[in-house]
């Protein structure tokens, strides 16, 4: 987990490319992610739970690095659209950020894996890019693990490019028609 400057809490992953180590004409894509344990046995709390269960963080930033890697040098364009929390609106690739900030059930998927006494992961539903071209993948399939978290929603009757109009899936993210874009 890293702050932020000015002490402010919390950035629990980060994704990013930069030119090659040994041969800088190459470039070094890369990822970090904090894992907190979810057992309750083990005596630590997670703060920031049910975002950031062991595996989930490295979950959206691994599917955000295989998907924008140069998200740092200007990412893979996209049409605008505002993440799940309804807090900003962005044009890239970012395709963990889309469902991050929406309701628990939409965010997390638990895998179970059963061996060796066991042990639910948590890992986080992301947008897929048939989400970000507005092209359901099999008529409706925005998302994955569960398919259910972002569904085809029609452009909202009376939408126009003037005034900010929203086309939800569902969930609360959706795609920003209208200024700032």
């Amino acid at each position: 987990m890293a702050f932020v400057p000015g002490g402010r809490c919390c950035v629990l992953g980060f994704h990013s490319a930069q030119a090659g180590i040994q041969d800088p004409a190459g470039v070094s894509v890369w990822t970090w992610g904090t894992f907190i344990p979810h057992n309750p046995d083990n005596g630590f709390t997670n703060p920031f739970a049910p975002f950031g269960d062991d595996t989930m963080v490295l979950s959206h930033e691994i599917d955000e690095t295989y998907n924008d890697p140069f998200v740092q040098v200007g990412g893979t364009r996209v049409s605008p659209w505002v993440d799940g929390s309804v807090s900003f609106a962005q044009a890239n690739l970012e395709t963990g950020d889309v469902i991050e900030g929406m309701a628990a059930a939409d965010v997390v998927y638990n895998v179970n894996l059963p061996v060796g006494g066991g042990y639910t992961y948590t890992v986080q539903n992301v947008a897929n890019l048939e989400w970000f071209t507005r092209n359901p993948f099999n008529g409706g399939i925005y998302s994955f693990p569960n398919q259910g978290t972002l569904s085809h929603a029609p452009h909202p009757v009376g939408c126009t490019l003037g005034p900010p109009c929203w086309n939800y899936g569902q969930g609360s993210a959706g795609f920003f028609f209208g200024p700032p874009f």
